[in-house]
């Protein structure tokens, strides 16, 4: 036995002398030459590690500060332990920072923002990604591009739209290679569906199909297949989207399958097969309960599952999904909320910063003396001194205003604005001189209008007056009128201000309500996205929702 132990340890220290003798004679080669070989074998080959401590030694023998460097960026590739990747990254910005390369330290800013990323640490990522930018925003290279680009699409991910396509389209002007364009049209794209500007994402989505073809990317011609898929089921068009989305979905990995799926679940629904939706959001609740996170829009698909069970008289499974559903609300609440704070102070602010000092510098350009320069600041600084007061004044007026409005909406003893059937004698004439409808026709018709508010139909996403004209049983263009003249609004304020009612009621009410993103409730009331409910949330009362949602939370506490 001793003897055995003896020659197990004897082989383990001659395999280290091996190693070591191994590192060290390629340590003796040149850089270059152990980089060619670094860069031509794969990280899971045991000579990476061999290769990557080599070059290590040999940058440190000769006190190069760069090559010490990118031999940590290399080592990163040997682990697969987070703490140990990052502190290989950190050891590396740290031998580089104080150099004006084009491509380092960025790149290791960039690859620290990307492990932060995929470990869902979207402000840690976020802040590499500025990081990246401020080091190299002089040079306005690919790796500017790089870093713009993932900033863009942090944007997107707290759904600053606008922010995220006017960032992206920054990227097209200065990035010309063909393979990063099509990567930005792809961004382009989800944000134009995700925003509801259907055309312009059909108008991006036929860009990005006829450029992938003419390279001969399959794989990307998918992605664009699927995100016009997607554009149509957005825009209520569930066929095609079907269509469209189940021909190109094997094709995806499985990310992006299942964003695909998602969708595929919603037309189902859309369209009746209830059976298929089910199939789909359940494979969301699988990637959930495997993954512990998925993305944020795919949480609509708990919603459908949890009236199913309700549905099916399983309170085991409501309670389950229901369960899970606020844990997936709970996740992305607190990280998109730091994200956001993120972006607005480390991003947004120091950007419009830098545009006001250009600016003062353009307008002083030209002036020729030391006087006309104090002039001109001392213009500058009355104005900004003037517009900040302006600016508080107005602030102190629209939060009294806020505040007022805010308490009269709570005052109300009944939020859900259902209201009575109307009397036919309000609008007789107008409705009956224009249409020719007798007086017994339109009162039936308002009064299965009135159980459509009642029913809370109105809370189907995407309904059209042509579906509400086939639930109160009349057509169109009868409907229309009637609404106009009995409610005293279009066809599109009516339903908006019902939702709108509709959440107000839920969020003063209902706990859980009250723990919901504002996109979750949008999505809840049937609006297209969270931009929408925002401004049908103001028309009607005069107050954004987040400041509603904020103090009614604020009141429970109380």
């Amino acid at each position: 036995m001793f003897s055995c132990r003896c020659f197990l340890i004897m082989l383990c220290c001659s395999c280290f002398s091996y190693g070591q003798q191994a590192i060290d004679s390629l340590a003796l080669l040149s850089l270059q030459t152990i980089e060619t070989r670094i860069l031509a074998t794969k990280k899971k080959d045991s000579n990476y590690q061999t290769y990557a401590n080599a070059f290590l030694i040999r940058a440190k023998v000769k006190n190069d500060s760069l090559q010490i460097g990118k031999a940590y960026y290399f080592l990163r590739k040997t682990t697969n332990d987070f703490t140990t990747k990052i502190q290989y990254l950190d050891s590396a910005i740290l031998y580089t920072e104080h150099l004006k390369h084009e491509e380092f330290p960025v790149r290791f800013y960039l690859a620290k923002g990307t492990l932060f990323y995929y470990q869902h640490k979207y402000v840690e990522a976020l802040e590499n990604y500025l990081l990246a930018e401020k080091t190299i925003k002089d040079t306005k290279n690919v790796f500017y591009y790089d870093a713009k680009y993932n900033i863009g699409f942090m944007q997107r991910t707290i759904g600053d739209y606008e922010s995220a396509a006017q960032t992206f389209l920054e990227c097209l002007q200065f990035e010309t290679p063909e393979n990063a364009r099509h990567d930005i049209l792809f961004q382009l794209s989800s944000i134009y569906y995700e925003s509801g500007q259907h055309a312009k994402a059909t108008t991006i989505n036929k860009d990005g199909i006829s450029l992938t073809l003419k390279q001969q990317q399959l794989p990307l011609y998918y992605h664009f297949v699927v995100n016009e898929g997607i554009n149509l089921s957005v825009g209520g068009n569930h066929i095609a989207a079907i269509d469209s989305i189940e021909k190109a979905l094997p094709k995806l990995d499985e990310l992006d399958q299942l964003i695909g799926e998602f969708y595929l679940g919603k037309s189902y629904n859309a369209i009746g097969n209830t059976t298929k939706a089910l199939n789909y959001f359940r494979k969301i609740d699988t990637a959930f309960s495997n993954n512990a996170d998925i993305l944020l829009p795919l949480r609509e698909s708990y919603e459908f599952l949890i009236t199913y069970a309700k549905q099916k008289g399983d309170k085991e499974l409501q309670l389950q999904y229901t369960n899970r559903l606020l844990k997936l609300d709970s996740i992305h609440h607190i990280q998109y909320k730091e994200l956001s704070q993120t972006i607005v102070k480390k991003y947004d602010i120091p950007r419009l910063l830098e545009e006001k000092e250009t600016l003062i510098a353009t307008l002083t350009k030209d002036s020729e003396n030391t006087h006309q320069k104090l002039q001109l600041s001392l213009s500058i600084g009355v104005f900004v001194t003037v517009l900040g007061l302006v600016i508080l004044f107005y602030y102190y007026r629209m939060r009294t205003q806020y505040r007022k409005r805010f308490d009269m909406l709570v005052e109300q003893q009944k939020i859900v604005e259902i209201t009575p059937i109307p009397t036919i004698s309000e609008s007789k004439n107008t409705v009956e001189n224009s249409m020719g409808l007798d007086e017994a026709s339109v009162a039936s018709i308002l009064e299965r209008l009135h159980i459509f508010e009642t029913e809370k139909h109105y809370l189907t996403n995407q309904i059209s007056l042509h579906d509400v004209a086939k639930i109160v049983k009349t057509n169109s263009k009868y409907l229309s009128k009637i609404i106009n003249s009995y409610k005293n609004k279009t066809f599109t304020n009516y339903i908006n201000e019902l939702r709108v009612s509709y959440t107000i009621d839920r969020i003063q009410n209902d706990e859980m309500y009250k723990k919901f993103t504002i996109q979750a409730i949008a999505q809840e009331a049937g609006f297209t996205n969270s931009g929408a409910y925002a401004r049908a949330f103001y028309k009607k009362t005069g107050l954004k929702p987040s400041y509603f949602i904020k103090n009614i939370r604020a009141t429970a506490e109380k």
